[in-house]
């Protein structure tokens, strides 16, 4: 709520970072920024309108399954990343 998010509606990727929220696809891109080479680069996508980078997001995530496959069970972090997750 301090984000003016609804807490309820978990059906997007929502990333926390620098004291600001970011979703969809300027979630992903946000992460990407934290990645090694050449993730990074991808921010440039933030030049295209929101609604773009949305409709990209949407369609990647609505195909995730059949381009990276799905697994039985979620990673388990390594606890040298364990406090990045909740």
């Amino acid at each position: 709520r301090h984000y003016g998010l609804d807490p309820v509606d978990q059906k997007t990727f929502l990333l926390l970072d620098e004291g600001r929220a970011f979703n969809k696809g300027d979630a992903a891109l946000q992460a990407a920024r934290h990645m090694w080479q050449p993730w990074p680069l991808a921010r440039v996508f933030r030049l295209l309108p929101r609604p773009v980078r949305d409709g990209f997001y949407d369609l990647v995530a609505k195909y995730r399954y059949r381009v990276f496959g799905k697994r039985d069970s979620c990673m388990v972090p390594q606890p040298e990343h364990a406090g990045q997750f909740l």
